[in-house]
């Protein structure tokens, strides 16, 4: 995150993007030239609105940006359509993910699953190249060529050695 933190009050309205309205807050002209959005189409954003915890993104729409406030925030914040809310932030990290507890100890506990597939799958991968039946025209042509040569070595040396067998045969 950034040390710079801005501030502006706005109005709550509507934006209609289709078929979908949002409720969003814009961002005054003065706000935009201060964080300059034209280079960060997407600028993520973690702070407060009236108070309460907020991160979101300003967006661009026709030249002007904004912050889309969910119902269930607008619930917790005690705030509606037309209403003024003071909107205090700071640019967060552009390339921070969050990942919810729950699922990261979910990643931690069946991680060794997802390790024992990966040398498991590269083990079996490793066994299969080396038969070259299974090589197709969309597989190395080079490495397809040579394995056919080797395997057609062989069958000739094994049809050498039948002929001499017969011929040694009483």
């Amino acid at each position: 995150m950034s040390d710079d933190r801005y501030q502006f009050t706005a109005k709550i309205s509507t934006r209609d993007f289709g078929r979908m309205a949002y409720t969003v807050v814009f961002a005054p002209k003065r706000t935009e030239r201060e964080l300059d959005l034209s280079s960060n189409p997407r600028l993520r954003i973690m702070g407060a609105v009236d108070g309460i915890p907020f991160s979101g993104a300003f967006q661009p729409n026709g030249g002007e940006w904004y912050l889309i406030l969910s119902k269930k925030f607008l619930k917790e914040a005690g705030v509606g359509l037309g209403d003024r809310v003071v909107v205090e932030f700071e640019i967060a990290d552009q390339n921070a993910v969050e990942v919810p507890e729950d699922l990261m100890a979910l990643a931690r506990r069946y991680r060794w699953r997802s390790e024992q597939s990966f040398s498991m799958g590269r083990q079996y991968y490793a066994n299969i190249s080396r038969l070259c039946y299974l090589f197709d025209d969309f597989n190395d042509r080079r490495r397809h060529a040579t394995q056919a040569e080797q395997m057609a070595n062989a069958d000739m040396l094994a049809l050498y050695r039948y002929v001499l067998d017969m011929r040694r045969a009483p």
